[in-house]
Protein backbone atom coordinates (compact mmCIF):
# COMPACT_ATOMS: atom_id res chain seq x y z
CA UNK A 1 0.00 0.00 0.00
CA UNK A 2 3.27 2.23 0.49
CA UNK A 3 2.82 2.58 -3.72
CA UNK A 4 2.45 6.24 -5.09
CA UNK A 5 -0.02 7.11 -8.00
CA UNK A 6 1.23 8.62 -11.14
CA UNK A 7 -1.18 11.07 -12.36
CA UNK A 8 -0.01 11.78 -15.66
CA UNK A 9 -0.09 15.50 -17.22
CA UNK A 10 -3.18 14.97 -19.35
CA UNK A 11 -5.33 13.11 -16.34
CA UNK A 12 -4.75 15.92 -14.34
CA UNK A 13 -5.34 18.61 -16.92
CA UNK A 14 -8.82 16.98 -17.11
CA UNK A 15 -9.58 16.65 -13.44
CA UNK A 16 -8.60 19.93 -12.84
CA UNK A 17 -10.64 21.22 -16.18
CA UNK A 18 -13.76 19.21 -14.58
CA UNK A 19 -13.45 20.68 -11.26
CA UNK A 20 -11.44 18.78 -8.77
CA UNK A 21 -10.30 21.96 -6.81
CA UNK A 22 -14.08 22.62 -6.35
CA UNK A 23 -15.59 21.88 -2.68
CA UNK A 24 -17.38 19.00 -2.70
CA UNK A 25 -15.59 17.96 -5.53
CA UNK A 26 -14.42 14.26 -4.05
CA UNK A 27 -18.12 13.62 -3.44
CA UNK A 28 -19.14 14.05 -7.07
CA UNK A 29 -16.24 12.06 -7.96
CA UNK A 30 -18.04 9.30 -6.02
CA UNK A 31 -21.01 9.82 -8.36
CA UNK A 32 -18.66 9.66 -11.50
CA UNK A 33 -16.98 6.50 -10.41
CA UNK A 34 -13.65 8.81 -10.34
CA UNK A 35 -13.12 9.15 -6.49
CA UNK A 36 -10.12 7.01 -6.46
CA UNK A 37 -8.18 8.70 -9.15
CA UNK A 38 -8.74 12.37 -7.79
CA UNK A 39 -8.31 11.12 -3.77
CA UNK A 40 -4.94 10.56 -4.99
CA UNK A 41 -4.60 13.62 -6.36
CA UNK A 42 -6.65 15.72 -3.67
CA UNK A 43 -7.03 13.42 -0.81
CA UNK A 44 -9.25 14.92 1.82
CA UNK A 45 -9.88 13.80 5.41
CA UNK A 46 -13.50 14.10 4.71
CA UNK A 47 -13.27 11.31 2.12
CA UNK A 48 -10.78 8.45 4.06
CA UNK A 49 -13.81 6.60 5.05
CA UNK A 50 -14.70 5.87 1.62
CA UNK A 51 -11.08 5.49 0.96
CA UNK A 52 -10.45 2.89 3.51
CA UNK A 53 -13.69 0.71 1.82
CA UNK A 54 -12.32 0.86 -1.99
CA UNK A 55 -8.89 -0.18 -0.56
CA UNK A 56 -10.92 -3.57 1.23
CA UNK A 57 -12.88 -3.99 -1.85
CA UNK A 58 -10.18 -4.24 -4.12
CA UNK A 59 -7.92 -6.65 -1.74
CA UNK A 60 -11.34 -8.74 -1.73
CA UNK A 61 -11.15 -9.09 -5.58
CA UNK A 62 -7.40 -9.42 -5.53
CA UNK A 63 -8.17 -12.22 -3.88
CA UNK A 64 -10.93 -13.37 -5.65
CA UNK A 65 -8.89 -13.27 -8.86
CA UNK A 66 -6.39 -15.12 -7.85
CA UNK A 67 -8.74 -18.36 -6.65
CA UNK A 68 -10.15 -17.25 -10.41
CA UNK A 69 -7.32 -17.85 -12.21
CA UNK A 70 -6.44 -20.78 -10.22
CA UNK A 71 -9.52 -22.70 -10.80
CA UNK A 72 -9.31 -21.46 -14.88
CA UNK A 73 -5.77 -22.63 -14.74
CA UNK A 74 -6.80 -26.49 -13.66
CA UNK A 75 -9.43 -27.08 -16.56
CA UNK A 76 -7.23 -24.84 -18.90
CA UNK A 77 -9.15 -21.82 -19.93
CA UNK A 78 -6.99 -19.33 -20.88
CA UNK A 79 -8.26 -15.84 -19.13
CA UNK A 80 -7.33 -12.20 -19.82
CA UNK A 81 -8.06 -9.31 -17.09
CA UNK A 82 -9.57 -6.54 -19.00
CA UNK A 83 -9.92 -3.73 -16.14
CA UNK A 84 -9.51 -3.79 -12.37
CA UNK A 85 -6.71 -3.58 -10.40
CA UNK A 86 -3.97 -4.93 -12.87
CA UNK A 87 -5.70 -1.68 -15.37
CA UNK A 88 -5.14 0.49 -12.31
CA UNK A 89 -1.71 -0.46 -12.17
CA UNK A 90 -1.15 0.17 -15.86
CA UNK A 91 -2.57 3.60 -15.90
CA UNK A 92 -1.16 5.34 -12.50
CA UNK A 93 1.55 2.09 -11.31
CA UNK A 94 -1.24 2.03 -7.96
CA UNK A 95 -3.91 -0.59 -7.93
CA UNK A 96 -5.97 1.51 -6.02
CA UNK A 97 -6.11 4.50 -7.78
CA UNK A 98 -8.90 3.54 -9.89
CA UNK A 99 -12.27 2.10 -8.55
CA UNK A 100 -13.87 -0.59 -10.18
CA UNK A 101 -16.85 -2.93 -9.19
CA UNK A 102 -16.32 -6.52 -10.55
CA UNK A 103 -13.89 -8.63 -12.39
CA UNK A 104 -13.69 -8.59 -15.70
CA UNK A 105 -12.02 -11.75 -17.35
CA UNK A 106 -11.93 -12.17 -21.80
CA UNK A 107 -11.82 -15.80 -22.41
CA UNK A 108 -12.80 -17.31 -25.64
CA UNK A 109 -16.34 -18.02 -26.36
CA UNK A 110 -15.95 -22.20 -26.62
CA UNK A 111 -14.68 -21.63 -22.73
CA UNK A 112 -17.56 -19.34 -21.23
CA UNK A 113 -19.75 -22.61 -20.76
CA UNK A 114 -16.72 -24.36 -18.49
CA UNK A 115 -15.71 -20.99 -17.10
CA UNK A 116 -19.09 -20.48 -15.69
CA UNK A 117 -18.99 -24.30 -14.21
CA UNK A 118 -16.03 -23.15 -12.43
CA UNK A 119 -18.04 -19.90 -10.73
CA UNK A 120 -21.05 -21.60 -9.95
CA UNK A 121 -18.80 -24.40 -8.48
CA UNK A 122 -17.33 -21.03 -6.37
CA UNK A 123 -20.24 -20.03 -5.24
CA UNK A 124 -21.26 -17.96 -8.05
CA UNK A 125 -24.45 -17.58 -9.72
CA UNK A 126 -25.57 -15.97 -13.23
CA UNK A 127 -26.95 -12.67 -13.00
CA UNK A 128 -29.41 -12.21 -16.26
CA UNK A 129 -28.97 -15.35 -18.48
CA UNK A 130 -28.57 -19.07 -17.08
CA UNK A 131 -25.86 -19.22 -20.64
CA UNK A 132 -23.87 -17.43 -22.88
CA UNK A 133 -25.92 -15.64 -25.37
CA UNK A 134 -23.47 -13.80 -27.84
CA UNK A 135 -26.16 -13.07 -30.28
CA UNK A 136 -27.72 -10.37 -28.01
CA UNK A 137 -24.31 -9.86 -25.60
CA UNK A 138 -20.98 -9.93 -25.23
CA UNK A 139 -20.99 -10.77 -21.58
CA UNK A 140 -21.80 -13.25 -18.86
CA UNK A 141 -22.04 -12.17 -15.70
CA UNK A 142 -22.27 -14.14 -12.15
CA UNK A 143 -22.48 -12.59 -8.73
CA UNK A 144 -21.33 -14.69 -5.82
CA UNK A 145 -24.13 -15.87 -3.21
CA UNK A 146 -22.61 -14.77 -0.36
CA UNK A 147 -19.91 -12.04 -0.89
CA UNK A 148 -22.21 -10.02 -4.02
CA UNK A 149 -18.89 -10.43 -5.63
CA UNK A 150 -19.41 -9.90 -9.70
CA UNK A 151 -17.62 -11.70 -12.05
CA UNK A 152 -18.12 -11.15 -16.04
CA UNK A 153 -16.92 -13.50 -18.82
CA UNK A 154 -16.23 -11.83 -21.83
CA UNK A 155 -15.57 -13.03 -25.55
CA UNK A 156 -15.36 -10.05 -27.02
CA UNK A 157 -14.45 -6.45 -26.65
CA UNK A 158 -17.24 -4.87 -28.30
CA UNK A 159 -21.21 -5.57 -28.41
CA UNK A 160 -22.43 -7.75 -31.10
CA UNK A 161 -23.18 -5.00 -33.35
CA UNK A 162 -20.19 -3.61 -33.09
CA UNK A 163 -16.73 -4.90 -34.82
CA UNK A 164 -14.42 -6.70 -32.29
CA UNK A 165 -10.74 -8.35 -32.61
CA UNK A 166 -11.37 -12.05 -32.06
CA UNK A 167 -11.17 -12.98 -28.50
CA UNK A 168 -8.49 -15.45 -29.26
CA UNK A 169 -6.27 -13.02 -31.05
CA UNK A 170 -6.86 -10.25 -28.79
CA UNK A 171 -5.59 -13.84 -26.06
CA UNK A 172 -2.77 -14.20 -28.25
CA UNK A 173 -1.25 -10.65 -28.67
CA UNK A 174 -1.76 -10.37 -24.34
CA UNK A 175 1.36 -9.49 -22.32
CA UNK A 176 2.57 -10.42 -18.64
CA UNK A 177 4.23 -6.96 -17.82
CA UNK A 178 6.40 -6.86 -14.58
CA UNK A 179 3.49 -4.61 -12.95
CA UNK A 180 0.72 -7.04 -13.26
CA UNK A 181 2.03 -9.74 -10.47
CA UNK A 182 1.96 -12.24 -13.62
CA UNK A 183 -1.47 -11.34 -14.76
CA UNK A 184 -2.80 -11.03 -18.00
CA UNK A 185 -3.27 -8.20 -19.49
CA UNK A 186 -4.52 -6.84 -23.32
CA UNK A 187 -1.24 -5.48 -25.36
CA UNK A 188 -1.14 -1.72 -24.98
CA UNK A 189 -3.40 -1.46 -28.35
CA UNK A 190 -5.77 -3.53 -27.36
CA UNK A 191 -5.88 -1.96 -24.17
CA UNK A 192 -6.49 1.15 -25.93
CA UNK A 193 -8.93 -0.13 -28.25
CA UNK A 194 -10.92 -1.63 -25.29
CA UNK A 195 -11.08 1.50 -23.37
CA UNK A 196 -12.31 3.66 -26.46
CA UNK A 197 -15.03 1.21 -26.67
CA UNK A 198 -15.98 0.69 -23.66
CA UNK A 199 -15.85 5.11 -23.73
CA UNK A 200 -18.85 4.31 -26.64
CA UNK A 201 -20.65 1.21 -24.71
CA UNK A 202 -21.46 3.88 -22.13
CA UNK A 203 -22.45 6.33 -24.52
CA UNK A 204 -19.49 8.91 -23.37
CA UNK A 205 -19.07 8.37 -19.58
CA UNK A 206 -16.59 10.57 -17.59
CA UNK A 207 -15.00 7.65 -16.15
CA UNK A 208 -14.28 6.32 -19.27
CA UNK A 209 -12.61 9.48 -20.43
CA UNK A 210 -10.34 9.44 -17.60
CA UNK A 211 -9.44 6.33 -18.37
CA UNK A 212 -8.64 7.18 -21.95
CA UNK A 213 -6.51 10.05 -20.58
CA UNK A 214 -4.28 7.94 -18.17
CA UNK A 215 -4.14 5.47 -21.24
CA UNK A 216 -2.33 8.25 -23.17
CA UNK A 217 -0.43 9.86 -20.18
CA UNK A 218 1.75 6.01 -20.21
CA UNK A 219 2.03 5.12 -23.95
CA UNK A 220 4.13 6.21 -26.76
CA UNK A 221 2.71 7.90 -29.78
CA UNK A 222 3.61 4.62 -32.10
CA UNK A 223 1.19 2.34 -29.54
CA UNK A 224 -1.40 5.07 -30.09
CA UNK A 225 -0.85 5.08 -33.79
CA UNK A 226 -1.16 1.47 -33.61
CA UNK A 227 -4.37 1.25 -31.45
CA UNK A 228 -5.87 3.59 -34.46
CA UNK A 229 -4.85 1.58 -37.37
CA UNK A 230 -6.75 -1.04 -35.26
CA UNK A 231 -9.48 0.72 -35.18
CA UNK A 232 -9.61 2.13 -38.91
CA UNK A 233 -9.35 -1.73 -39.81
CA UNK A 234 -12.44 -2.48 -38.28
CA UNK A 235 -14.03 0.55 -39.05
CA UNK A 236 -13.98 2.02 -35.86
CA UNK A 237 -11.76 4.92 -36.28
CA UNK A 238 -14.75 7.59 -35.42
CA UNK A 239 -15.64 5.71 -32.29
CA UNK A 240 -11.73 5.76 -31.21
CA UNK A 241 -11.32 9.30 -31.96
CA UNK A 242 -14.76 10.69 -29.77
CA UNK A 243 -12.52 10.74 -26.62
CA UNK A 244 -9.83 11.93 -28.51
CA UNK A 245 -11.54 14.56 -29.55
CA UNK A 246 -12.80 15.46 -26.15
CA UNK A 247 -9.57 15.67 -25.10
CA UNK A 248 -8.57 17.87 -27.39
CA UNK A 249 -10.86 20.35 -26.26
CA UNK A 250 -10.04 20.05 -22.54
CA UNK A 251 -6.75 19.49 -22.38
CA UNK A 252 -3.10 20.20 -23.87
CA UNK A 253 -3.54 17.07 -25.81
CA UNK A 254 -2.45 17.02 -29.73
CA UNK A 255 -4.58 13.76 -31.39
CA UNK A 256 -2.09 12.53 -34.21
CA UNK A 257 -2.84 12.87 -37.77
CA UNK A 258 -4.27 9.31 -38.19
CA UNK A 259 -6.94 10.63 -35.78
CA UNK A 260 -10.85 10.46 -38.26
CA UNK A 261 -11.18 14.21 -39.83
CA UNK A 262 -15.28 13.37 -39.88
CA UNK A 263 -17.36 16.31 -38.51
CA UNK A 264 -19.62 13.39 -36.33
CA UNK A 265 -16.33 12.99 -34.25
CA UNK A 266 -15.86 16.25 -33.37
CA UNK A 267 -19.34 16.92 -32.76
CA UNK A 268 -19.28 14.47 -30.24
CA UNK A 269 -16.28 15.11 -28.36
CA UNK A 270 -17.46 18.93 -28.22
CA UNK A 271 -20.71 17.55 -26.52
CA UNK A 272 -18.47 15.48 -24.04
CA UNK A 273 -16.30 18.61 -23.82
CA UNK A 274 -18.82 20.57 -22.44
CA UNK A 275 -20.63 18.11 -20.07
CA UNK A 276 -17.00 17.58 -18.60
CA UNK A 277 -16.05 21.25 -17.91
CA UNK A 278 -16.70 22.15 -14.28
CA UNK A 279 -18.63 18.92 -13.60
CA UNK A 280 -17.04 18.11 -10.52
CA UNK A 281 -18.26 21.94 -9.60
CA UNK A 282 -21.76 21.51 -9.74
CA UNK A 283 -24.60 20.14 -8.22
CA UNK A 284 -27.09 18.79 -10.66
CA UNK A 285 -28.15 15.26 -11.16
CA UNK A 286 -25.49 12.73 -13.21
CA UNK A 287 -28.03 9.30 -12.89
CA UNK A 288 -30.02 8.24 -16.26
CA UNK A 289 -29.37 9.66 -20.07
CA UNK A 290 -26.91 12.83 -18.89
CA UNK A 291 -23.53 12.69 -21.34
CA UNK A 292 -21.49 11.91 -18.48
CA UNK A 293 -22.87 9.04 -16.61
CA UNK A 294 -22.84 5.19 -16.84
CA UNK A 295 -26.45 5.01 -18.54
CA UNK A 296 -26.74 1.90 -16.81
CA UNK A 297 -30.25 2.62 -15.06
CA UNK A 298 -33.03 5.24 -14.78
CA UNK A 299 -33.31 5.87 -18.28
CA UNK A 300 -36.16 5.30 -20.37
CA UNK A 301 -36.53 3.06 -23.63
CA UNK A 302 -36.82 5.91 -25.39
CA UNK A 303 -33.75 7.66 -24.03
CA UNK A 304 -32.12 4.43 -24.23
CA UNK A 305 -32.94 4.07 -27.98
CA UNK A 306 -31.40 7.65 -28.84
CA UNK A 307 -28.24 7.31 -27.17
CA UNK A 308 -27.94 3.93 -29.22
CA UNK A 309 -28.69 5.63 -32.32
CA UNK A 310 -26.71 8.43 -31.92
CA UNK A 311 -23.18 6.36 -30.80
CA UNK A 312 -23.78 3.94 -33.92
CA UNK A 313 -23.23 7.18 -36.40
CA UNK A 314 -19.60 7.16 -35.43
CA UNK A 315 -19.11 3.72 -37.04
CA UNK A 316 -16.97 4.89 -39.66
CA UNK A 317 -19.11 3.10 -42.90
CA UNK A 318 -22.37 4.23 -43.31
CA UNK A 319 -23.68 0.79 -43.91
CA UNK A 320 -22.41 -0.48 -40.54
CA UNK A 321 -24.20 2.23 -38.87
CA UNK A 322 -27.17 1.51 -40.18
CA UNK A 323 -26.95 -2.16 -39.10
CA UNK A 324 -26.14 -1.07 -35.57
CA UNK A 325 -28.85 1.41 -35.69
CA UNK A 326 -31.82 -1.18 -36.63
CA UNK A 327 -30.09 -4.55 -34.44
CA UNK A 328 -31.93 -3.66 -31.40
CA UNK A 329 -35.14 -3.28 -33.37
CA UNK A 330 -35.20 -6.20 -35.45
CA UNK A 331 -33.38 -8.88 -34.68
CA UNK A 332 -33.19 -11.36 -37.06
CA UNK A 333 -35.08 -14.60 -36.74
CA UNK A 334 -32.07 -16.79 -36.41
CA UNK A 335 -30.86 -14.99 -32.83
CA UNK A 336 -34.78 -15.14 -31.84
CA UNK A 337 -34.61 -19.08 -32.20
CA UNK A 338 -31.24 -19.58 -30.51
CA UNK A 339 -32.61 -17.06 -27.80
CA UNK A 340 -35.49 -19.75 -27.10
CA UNK A 341 -33.50 -22.36 -27.27
CA UNK A 342 -33.83 -23.60 -31.31
CA UNK A 343 -31.29 -24.32 -33.57
CA UNK A 344 -33.55 -22.41 -35.96
CA UNK A 345 -36.03 -20.02 -36.78
CA UNK A 346 -39.14 -21.33 -36.81
CA UNK A 347 -43.14 -19.76 -37.75
CA UNK A 348 -43.00 -18.45 -34.40
CA UNK A 349 -39.41 -16.38 -34.75
CA UNK A 350 -40.62 -14.93 -37.97
CA UNK A 351 -43.97 -13.75 -36.88
CA UNK A 352 -41.79 -12.07 -33.84
CA UNK A 353 -39.17 -10.64 -36.17
CA UNK A 354 -42.19 -8.77 -38.15
CA UNK A 355 -43.85 -7.77 -35.15
CA UNK A 356 -40.85 -6.42 -33.29
CA UNK A 357 -40.17 -3.23 -34.74
CA UNK A 358 -44.19 -2.01 -33.41
CA UNK A 359 -43.64 -3.96 -30.37
CA UNK A 360 -40.62 -2.06 -28.78
CA UNK A 361 -42.71 1.23 -29.99
CA UNK A 362 -45.65 0.17 -28.18
CA UNK A 363 -43.02 -0.39 -25.15
CA UNK A 364 -41.63 3.42 -25.83
CA UNK A 365 -44.81 4.83 -25.73
CA UNK A 366 -45.72 2.82 -22.73
CA UNK A 367 -42.38 4.41 -20.89
CA UNK A 368 -43.32 7.74 -22.01
CA UNK A 369 -47.00 7.51 -20.77
CA UNK A 370 -45.89 6.38 -17.80
CA UNK A 371 -42.91 9.76 -17.03
CA UNK A 372 -46.31 11.63 -18.29
CA UNK A 373 -48.19 10.68 -15.36
CA UNK A 374 -45.29 11.13 -12.65
CA UNK A 375 -43.77 14.00 -12.98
Amino acid sequence: MNERALIGPLTRSLLIAAGADAPGALDRALDLGVDATLYRLRPHPSHAHVWRGHLADTLARRRLLSELRERLDRIGVEAVVLKGEPLARRLFQDPFARRSGDIDLLVALEDARPAGDELRAGGFSPMYRARPEPWISDEWSFVHGTTRQVVELHWAIASPYLPSPPARDLIERSVVPPWSDGVPVLSPEDCGLNLMLHFHHHAGFFKGLVDVAAWLDTHEEHEVVGTLDRARALGLLGVASWPLRALERLTPYAPPLEISSSPIPRLFGELTARASRGVLARDEPLEGAHPLSFKTRGMSRAQTTAWHCACASLLDEPSAAIRAIVWPITRDPASLALAAGRDRPDLIDWAHFALRPALLAGRALSDLTREGDHP
